[in-house]
């Protein structure tokens, strides 16, 4: 029995020390193993932080540059709308009627012969709203404007206001009276077919610019008194310069009395009508569709507008008056609305003489 419990005892502990040998190599190979996985994946993970801190900055700069390559983009998208605005604005500069009515509109110059209107209001006293004054009589005194103390008109309203003396004031001090104006005209001029010029009308066309004319390619309308009043011109002049302008008024007269209708403000009027007016605008944008359509009839302008403003504004009305005259009548109805508005400007008989010099009754008038 003694012996039976040594020998148990003794297989006893050599399992415990089996077992105990058993989980120390266990222990051993874990712990290896463990060991070679963390270092592995900080190895990796060394590898991963080494080219996220290489690829961080070429990442910034790529981001940084197609934010900047976006940014150029929109600038160039802009400097080219501004060299198309530039361009345009460049054309219609060339353009005469354009530069006679930026003159007249923006430093008051008149043309030779031409008759001056101004307007002044007179201050208005706190209850009462201010109001538009009427332009004066002929020899009522107005030294209160600015205007009386630069023009003979002030001059002979000083004159005028200052006390009698018993002697009489300079001829130059004296205020000039004004003609009649002439009357409305019941029916507009006839149209008349396009005709080449000749030499008399290139004549009569110089003298009625104070110029040789350029580009001209045919008389389009002729006035009741038989000289041109409208002129048809190249696409390009002979220098290669685009010209958009068709149809040129020629008749000093006539464009007078437009000058007069565009200083009252029509220009604004028929403005504002086209953006409440649906069929209006959209008879004037098929005459916008007719004046490039017979412009390019002769040679195609690419990018240029047609001419006057056309097709959602009023710029120039002289424009709009030589295309109604060209075209006749129903094609560009703001055309033949300012038609309507003219004097006959025709009935004092031709603004030049067959032989190139002025009518006595313009520099009369003048």
């Amino acid at each position: 029995m003694p012996a039976d419990r040594e020998r148990f005892s003794t297989a006893t502990r050599l399992k415990a020390l089996g077992e105990h040998a058993a989980a120390r190599v266990y222990r051993v190979r874990t712990k290896r193993r463990r060991g070679r996985l963390t270092g592995r994946a900080a190895l990796l993970a060394l590898v991963v932080c080494s080219l996220v801190v290489a690829l961080a900055y070429p990442m910034r700069q790529y981001i940084s540059q197609r934010s900047d390559i976006v940014k150029q983009r929109q600038e160039a998208q802009r400097a080219r709308e501004d060299v198309k605005k530039l361009r345009e604005r460049k054309a219609r500069l060339r353009d005469p009627a354009y530069t006679e009515q930026q003159a007249r509109e923006r430093l008051h110059f008149l043309m030779p012969g031409r008759p001056a209107t101004a307007w002044w209001t007179a201050p208005a006293s706190p209850s009462t709203p201010p109001t538009r004054a009427r332009p004066a009589a002929p020899g009522t005194p107005t030294s209160g404007t600015p205007w009386t103390r630069r023009t003979r008109r002030g001059r002979a309203a000083r004159a005028a206001e200052a006390p009698r003396s018993g002697r009489r004031p300079h001829p130059a001090f004296e205020p000039k009276r004004r003609r009649r104006a002439f009357p409305l005209m019941d029916t507009p001029p006839p149209q008349t077919e396009p005709t080449a010029p000749t030499d008399a009308d290139i004549h009569a066309v110089r003298e009625q610019l104070n110029r040789v004319p350029r580009g001209l390619r045919a008389i389009a309308h002729r006035c009741p008194c038989g000289n041109p009043d409208v002129v048809e011109t190249a696409p390009r002049l002979e220098d290669g310069t685009p010209f958009p302008t068709l149809y040129y008024l020629t008749c000093p007269r006539a464009a007078s009395a437009i000058g007069t209708l565009e200083a009252e403000g029509v220009m604004k009027e028929m403005t504002a009508r086209l953006g409440t007016d649906p069929e209006l605008a959209a008879a004037y944008r098929a005459a916008h569709e007719d004046y490039i359509a017979r412009r390019d009839a002769i040679e195609v302008l690419r990018g240029f507008p047609s001419a006057g403003g056309m097709p959602d504004r009023v710029k120039c009305l002289h424009v709009l008056v030589a295309h109604s005259l060209a075209a006749g009548p129903g094609v560009n109805p703001l055309g033949d609305e300012a038609i309507a508005m003219l004097p006959e400007w025709w009935r004092k008989g031709p603004c030049v003489s067959p032989c190139g010099t002025d009518d006595p009754s313009r520099e009369e008038s003048a």
